[in-house]
């Protein structure tokens, strides 16, 4: 299958701080051709003309010589009418298959999903060879209108996959009711750049005391504030430290969950610093490097997280850091490993008995064995040994 034609369906920017559509790409581009296309968010000649950001999110796809960018555009404006929007959509479909044709021939491809709003194209991968979806998490929200109508798009997108692989054995039990060719494979996350020798301390880190307790990644309805604060509070003695900004895309989701009133008190511990989100991923690893305990206090109430399969489980692993989580089912297997805590007593005890132990090499190897066990190249090689 070395001479496969991939079209990535992808639905973020090339950049974007959650990178796998970026590096599943990259590890798929050692296999075969591969073509990144947005079928569904593009921007405008407007867009690129007068937004700085969105104009460097669309041209950074060109500057990665491993890949063949199609550029989706807007070319119709008045966008916010559904008619136009639709228009635009199926103009680029049109597009890009002629440009395939143009520079692929007849040769089929195999589509390369990700989301599940690719339902509202899912005829158009019919003059593909297979459909590949790639479903990272499972799919829920605390709106119930946005939750029903988002799983029911995910049921169809899972009905006409030809293979739909997920990192989450919870989210697979789920999938196989819709389509039994469906796989476990590993998280996936840049092993490179979190094993590399040469670390800094940051100037934010500096003034802080040890131990430090930290979390890296958005801010957003996933954690269980209840249990951070209550920690928080009590253990004066240790700071907590989050290295991630506010991540505003579901506004629903954060009123139910009450996410900016526990923010708030948060804010007013003298023990808690949020020092805000990274420009550069790049820089995350000298944050963590200085990080005593890393944490991963995930509300698992909720579906998406009992469905879920932190990334940053595995980046603070690669780094040989002692974790303490949620009793997320797809993180409980590495117990005793990673701790696993379901409050914040539990949670105390397990951050206790690892600062007391202090640096264990035999233990650092445990975890580093872990994390190179779900790197990208794990990841994508047992997908590509199922579509063999």
């Amino acid at each position: 299958m070395t001479k496969e034609t991939i079209v990535v369906l992808s639905h973020l920017p090339w950049d974007f701080p959650c990178d796998y559509i970026k590096q599943t790409s990259l590890e798929l581009a050692k296999k075969a051709k591969v073509v990144i296309f947005n079928p569904l968010d593009f921007p405008t000649l407007k867009n690129l003309l007068i937004n700085k950001k969105k104009r460097e999110e669309w041209l950074s796809f060109f500057k990665e010589k491993k890949i063949t960018y199609f550029p989706s555009l807007g070319i119709f404006p008045f966008r916010r009418f559904k008619v136009i929007e639709k228009l635009n959509i199926w103009l680029n479909l049109a597009l890009f298959r002629l440009f395939y044709l143009l520079k692929f021939g007849f040769k089929k491809p195999i589509f390369w999903a990700f989301s599940y709003q690719l339902t509202e194209i899912k005829n158009y991968f019919s003059w593909g060879r297979l459909l590949v979806y790639d479903r990272v998490d499972q799919i829920a929200s605390l709106d119930p209108e946005a939750d029903k109508t988002m799983k029911q798009e995910d049921q169809q997108l899972l009905k006409v996959a030809d293979y739909v692989f997920t990192n989450s054995s919870y989210a697979l039990k789920y999938i196989k009711k819709y389509n039994k060719v469906s796989f476990l494979v590993p998280c996936g996350y840049d092993v490179d750049l979190f094993l590399k020798e040469k670390i800094s301390k940051p100037r934010e880190i500096k003034r802080i005391k040890k131990p430090i307790l930290g979390l890296m990644g958005s801010l957003d309805h996933r954690l269980n504030f209840k249990l951070l604060f209550s920690l928080a509070k009590k253990r004066k003695d240790w700071n907590f430290v989050f290295v991630g900004g506010q991540f505003s895309d579901d506004q629903a989701q954060f009123r139910v969950t009450n996410l900016y009133h526990w923010l708030r008190k948060l804010e007013k511990l003298p023990n808690v610093y949020f020092l805000g989100h990274l420009p550069k991923k790049q820089q995350l690893v000298n944050f963590v490097a200085n990080f005593d305990v890393c944490l991963i206090p995930y509300d698992i109430s909720l579906e998406f997280v009992k469905g879920s399969n932190p990334m940053k489980l595995y980046e603070y692993l690669a780094m040989g850091k002692p974790v303490v989580s949620t009793p997320i089912q797809a993180v409980k297997q590495y117990s005793p490993v990673v701790k696993i805590a379901g409050n914040a007593v539990g949670f105390e005890k397990a951050i206790e008995k690892f600062l007391k132990e202090g640096y264990n090499k035999k233990k650092e190897g445990k975890r580093k064995k872990i994390a190179l066990e779900n790197s990208w190249e794990e990841k994508v090689k047992k997908m590509w040994q199922q579509l063999e």
